[in-house]
């Protein structure tokens, strides 16, 4: 063709285009990101009520579902999860893949404001919630007292932390409150005849706001500012209560009023001292590695401000990424220098090699410009289309050296002119078909359409310039550098390509038996949406029971904080009540570990020191970076519609309690305080008196807020805390009124009392949620026998939102690689203009899984997402080379041969090409089988490529003629 001829002689200007390529690419590669995961943005929302009312049960009526209820109607709402709480109610809305969660959450929240909820319940807070966003940095604050450092925290830290590049969120734990505290003087009251309840109406009257009127002078509008706030301790010590002989008593007569802070039922300890503890949440789309620059240079601006404060690392989850990445990128290195030795080996000198050491890098660079275009990062996923583009670049480059070999005789020019003139059209048609593999993908859903659309793209874009430098540098380097082809090869027996031939019953039983195997696989291996990853750190948290003081947790808690320290940990021991499913206070301990060695130790260690309810889990910051900690347990969710379900499911699961978590079904000691009313009229008092006059001396009261430039204050007016170390005491305590003392327990009595907490829902029904860690010995089959057992009993169960995504990829992935397979059945029926060849094609893919997931099953991997990227890469490499294969043998065939030597000499020509691409496949894989962090992730697609490869050869060379023979003998 003409255009051949004429570029095959416009070399300069091919050389410049492809300088200019590697120019451009060398600039796409720095700009591009480098990540070990492509960055997922989860489409999940959660609303949150609080209304003050302290029983879950009208809060689940009044508030939860009614908001469920709204937001279920939602467009793309696929599942729903409600907690209900005394005092507040959370609703997680979880979306399809598909939808854009910024307009769905402008949809939602005009649901919401047009919901009638009770006057006295807040407007539900609606905020996006990525489950994927996980702390990745937790730092220490020591070095002033926790009260100065929660000042610190509100004045400032929060504010920078907050602002940070790539962090969404700074938790901050073992903070305090400040706030202003009176303490009313009870002699003071009784002199002046006043209560409680007169404080607290006194203070309900001042204004919280300072928005007033506006007032109109002709064409001028004058807003009008109604200065009566509390800025100041003076202005509270002078409010004005009553009127006595002439003068105003004011509050400071009455109350002692003071700054303080509250206490805290949380505590942070590292080291020797308490501090403050900071996790910084990282954006769901923020790149890991520059986040961590960013909150690496502000900790150094902090320290260097703040010279007395210690900002102590106790979490880095950028260190393992970075490790992984810098691994990654080394077992890729080597793998391209023993790919490269292949090379060498098997063409006998150094030139061939070069050439494509020089091309691959080419087109590399080339789709590197693509995957800037088109926002693709550099990551564990997207490497696999790169992966798959080298193998396709190979093949090709070995077909047309093999090609300008055999008519080297007619000179250099003619055979490179002669061979891309044969070979430009079937190498597109075969780039074309092996693209027609991966565009499916791009239409699939879950999390596939995030992860796996990267490939998709990335292997486009490789097989494009793999496609284009083969038919246009590759012959350039030929021409201006040509091989030495003098030396001919002597003919070697290749007859045990065709032992299939020789005894066809020992190939067809193996092909049995991998049709057999692949389904087995699927059925018996454990699906997970990531391999088990390697854990960063320990956590173990304690339930504290209620009835114990927080005195006693710290000094436990000191306890636990010298051990570590003595085996050379370094812990941070906190206590918080800030805990998913869980409304009771938890003593968590966090320690780091390099080794995995160190966890059943530190498990020993801690958990032997306190008796009683632990959970301790470990947290894999790698797999973070996609999945929430939802991955690492096995759920059973089981709906319960009445009183009478919940215990019948409680004496069923009672025995089994030792060894899972129940979520959904649990109680709590209540202190319940019964008051009564009748004995209090007789007496003629005011019951509501009575009652704030309790409360303010348990707990507080709060009245109103003290607002001071940019900060607020709550006013707060409460008993002395002090007192409150006994109830009886309290109790037998002295309440006056109209002049009089009587005994509080004259008209108040107290129990305890178990009480259900709160409650769980999941798609608007009940449901209780059974759980164990995967990492407990035995655990999914100890879960699968008692999810037997409770289905036996006659519950109903329902997927978790884990298994929910888990069969959702697996199906939407399934489903994409049949349609595949469909449509490379009409490409290659319009292309052979026979059933019977793109049959052989089609038949060869699903075999050569069996070989892959039977390697995976033999190592305890499970059928995850970076195995099924592995399967995407090796379908494409065996249906191209099948393709190749049968293309060849039907050459031969129309030459005038008989099927036999057709086939024989079919198996021939594409032998070396298909040697050389599995073994530089497999070669290469090789290195991403070992190394310490990320290696997890890495091997199950090294897996699936290195035994997948071999599989898949075995059937191309032995199984392909079998199966040509068997079908096209008759014809």
């Amino acid at each position: 063709m003409a255009f051949i001829k004429d570029y095959t002689q416009r070399k300069v200007s091919i050389s410049m285009a492809f300088v200019l390529v590697a120019v451009f690419g060398l600039i796409s590669m720095l700009e591009l990101p480098v990540e070990l995961f492509p960055p997922i943005d989860q489409p999940v929302f959660q609303v949150k009520v609080n209304y003050e009312v302290n029983n879950y049960k009208i809060v689940e009526q009044s508030i939860t579902k009614r908001v469920e209820r709204q937001l279920s109607s939602l467009d793309g709402v696929i599942f729903t999860e409600s907690l209900s709480f005394p005092n507040y109610s959370t609703i997680t809305v979880y979306l399809d893949w598909k939808k854009d969660i910024t307009s769905v959450l402008l949809e939602a929240r005009e649901k919401l404001d047009q919901l009638n909820l009770p006057p006295d319940a807040t407007r539900p807070l609606l905020e996006k919630n990525d489950p994927s966003r996980f702390p990745v940095f937790s730092y220490v604050i020591k070095g002033k007292s926790v009260e100065i450092l929660s000042q610190l925290v509100e004045d400032h830290l929060s504010r920078v932390f907050d602002q940070i590049d790539g962090i969404a969120e700074a938790q901050f734990i073992g903070t305090r409150e400040r706030r202003i505290i009176l303490v009313p003087k009870d002699d003071k009251l009784k002199e002046y005849g006043l209560t409680y309840n007169d404080i607290s109406s006194k203070l309900s009257t001042i204004p919280q706001t300072s928005s007033g009127a506006v007032i109109r002078d002709g064409f001028r509008e004058w807003s009008l500012r109604i200065n009566d706030f509390i800025n100041s301790i003076d202005d509270l010590n002078d409010i004005k209560l009553i009127k006595q002989d002439n003068r105003y008593v004011l509050l400071k007569d009455v109350c002692d009023i003071r700054f303080d802070y509250e206490r805290s039922n949380q505590f942070v300890i590292n080291g020797d001292q308490e501090g403050v503890l900071v996790h910084l949440i990282k954006e769901s789309k923020a790149n890991l590695l520059e986040s961590a620059d960013n909150v690496y240079e502000q900790i150094k601006k902090l320290e260097n401000y703040y010279g007395d404060l210690k900002f102590v690392p106790v979490f880095d989850g950028a260190k393992s990424i970075k490790s992984a990445i810098y691994q990654l990128v080394i077992a890729l290195l080597i793998g391209g220098i023993l790919s490269f030795a292949v090379l060498i080996f098997f063409f006998k000198n150094l030139r061939v090699p070069l050439y494509l050491a020089v091309v691959i890098p080419t087109s590399i660079l080339g789709t590197f410009i693509g995957m800037w275009f088109f926002d693709v990062s550099f990551n564990l996923i997207s490497l696999g289309g790169l992966g798959l583009g080298i193998g396709m670049l190979i093949d090709n480059g070995i077909i047309i050296m093999e090609y300008v070999k055999q008519r080297a005789h007619k000179g250099m020019n003619e055979a490179v002119h002669d061979s891309i003139k044969v070979l430009w059209l079937p190498m597109l048609t075969s780039t074309l078909t092996s693209l027609s593999v991966f565009l499916p993908l791009l239409t699939v859903g879950g999390m596939s359409s995030v992860l796996f659309q990267q490939q998709a793209i990335t292997i486009s874009l490789s097989l494009g310039w793999a496609y284009i430098t083969a038919i246009t540098l590759l012959p350039l380097i030929i021409l201006v550098f040509p091989p030495d082809f003098s030396k001919r090869e002597e003919h070697k027996n290749k007859n045990w390509t065709l032992l299939s031939l020789r005894h066809p019953k020992i190939t067809w039983a193996v092909l049995i038996g991998l049709i057999i195997v692949l389904p087995l696989c699927l059925y018996f291996m454990e699906k997970r949406l990531l391999p088990e990853g390697k854990s960063s750190k320990i956590v173990a948290s304690y339930q504290v029971n209620p009835l114990t003081t927080k005195d006693d947790i710290l000094k436990k808690a000191h306890e636990l904080n010298e051990l570590l320290l003595s085996k050379n940990f370094s812990p941070v021991i906190y206590l918080t009540d800030e805990k998913e499913f869980s409304a009771e206070r938890w003593l968590t301990i966090e320690v780091p570990i390099e080794n995995e060695s160190d966890k059943d130790m530190i498990q020993y260690e801690v958990t032997s020191r306190l008796a009683g309810n632990w959970e301790v889990k470990y947290e894999k910051a790698l797999l973070r970076q996609i999945v929430d900690e939802r991955q690492d347990y096995y759920s059973i969710n089981i709906r319960v519609t009445s009183p009478a379900d919940k215990n019948r499911l409680d004496e069923l699961v009672d025995p089994y309690k030792d060894q899972i978590e129940v979520i959904g079904n649990s109680d709590r000691l209540y202190v319940v305080l019964e008051l009564d009313r009748e004995k209090l009229m007789q007496y003629n008092l005011n019951v509501n008196n009575f009652v704030t006059y309790i409360q303010t001396k348990l707990y507080g009261q709060e009245n109103g807020e003290m607002k001071s430039f940019n900060r607020t204050d709550k006013i707060v007016m409460t008993g002395n805390f002090d007192e409150r170390t006994n109830l009886d005491d309290f109790l037998n305590s002295d309440y006056y009124f109209n002049n009089r003392f009587y005994k509080i327990n004259q008209f108040l009595s107290w129990r305890i009392e178990d009480q259900p907490l709160w409650s769980f829902a999941v798609n608007q029904t009940e449901t209780v949620m059974l759980r164990k860690s995967v990492y407990d010995k035995d655990s999914s089959e100890y879960m699968s026998n008692l999810k037997d057992k409770i289905s036996a009993a006659g519950f109903n169960m329902n997927d978790d939102i884990t298994a929910f995504r888990i069969s959702e990829t697996n199906t939407q992935l399934g489903l994409s690689l049949v349609f595949s397979l469909i449509l490379i059945l009409f490409i290659l029926a319009v292309q052979f203009e026979s059933m019977k060849h793109p049959l052989m094609v089609v038949a060869i893919v699903p075999i050569s899984f069996g070989g892959a997931f039977l390697s995976l099953w033999i190592l305890g991997e499970t059928i995850n997402v970076i195995a099924l990227t592995g399967l995407v890469i090796l379908m494409g490499i065996v249906i191209n080379d099948t393709i190749l294969k049968i293309d060849a043998i039907r050459r031969y065939r129309f030459e005038g041969n008989s099927l036999l030597k057709a086939i024989l000499k079919g198996s021939h020509s594409r032998l070396k090409a298909i040697i050389l691409t599995t073994l530089s496949t497999i070669v290469g894989s090789i290195p991403l089988l070992f190394g310490s962090e990320g290696v997890e992730l890495r091997q199950p697609i090294a897996i699936v490529l290195v035994a997948g490869m071999a599989f898949s050869t075995y059937l191309t060379i032995q199984t392909i003629p079998l199966l040509y023979y068997t079908f096209i003998k008759n014809e």
